[in-house]
């Protein structure tokens, strides 16, 4: 049986589905935007957020949270990383997703929700002793992967790093990091880094090339002809 389900998040920036492949989300966007897309497969799926696009994107409505009305009825309502928009949600289930462990919102809504969501067993804890929450009152749920990910086994490149967030979140300080580490370690011989970068987003690529150029600019680098300032780029 298809359900009519609501996923309400007021984040700070726009976005919607199509910035997945196109500009970039973050982690918990990333989640929302996979998980709807399975779910649309079977039923009618509609996120409230901040877009200023409103439309439907991969069998998913978009619409701004400001649009949300408490009349209108869902089968489940899931308040995400946020409190529910009203004590009066009209739901025949309401739910309240967390992702942060510091998730305060929650206390909020615990009088009018049905289950908390957490994510792992250390989140589960957490927020039963911070919150006081009865364990009956939590489910406790895993986050998906992308099995295509994992098609490929690439060989394991000894001593190489990942660097695992977004650019601009302290890439440009891993030179001087992995200097320290190699003066203490001896682990790595080349003097330049070689950047991998994961998905085809043109704004992720442009932040990483700036990344580059600042990494140029710095001393800690020994640059001789042969350094390979390098970026490969792999299709997600």
């Amino acid at each position: 049986m298809s359900m009519q389900i609501a996923f309400y998040y007021d984040s700070s920036f726009d976005w919607n589905d199509n910035d997945l492949e196109n500009k970039g989300v973050g982690g918990s966007q990333s989640t929302l935007i996979r998980m709807t897309r399975e779910l649309a497969k079977r039923h009618e799926v509609t996120v409230f957020n901040s877009t200023t696009k409103e439309g439907r994107y991969n069998g998913v409505t978009y619409r701004n949270y400001q649009t949300y009305r408490s009349d209108q009825f869902w089968d489940v309502f899931v308040s995400y990383r946020c409190a529910l928009p009203s004590s009066g949600v009209n739901a025949a289930c309401k739910l309240h997703w967390c992702i942060d462990p510091g998730d305060n919102t929650v206390e909020k809504d615990l009088p009018f929700i049905d289950k908390v969501i957490t994510i792992s067993p250390f989140h589960t804890k957490m927020m039963s002793n911070i919150f006081h929450i009865d364990k009956s009152k939590i489910y406790e749920a895993r986050l998906g992967i992308q099995t295509e990910d994992y098609w490929d086994c690439l060989p394991k490149t000894k001593n190489k790093l990942i660097f695992c967030s977004a650019p601009d979140r302290g890439l440009r300080h891993v030179p001087q990091i992995f200097s320290l580490i190699k003066k203490r370690y001896l682990m790595y011989r080349s003097s330049s880094p070689w950047i991998t970068a994961y998905g085809d987003s043109s704004l992720k690529q442009n932040r990483i090339a700036n990344c580059l150029r600042e990494w140029r600019a710095l001393p800690i680098w020994e640059k001789s002809r042969s350094s390979n300032w390098s970026m490969s780029k792999k299709q997600a």
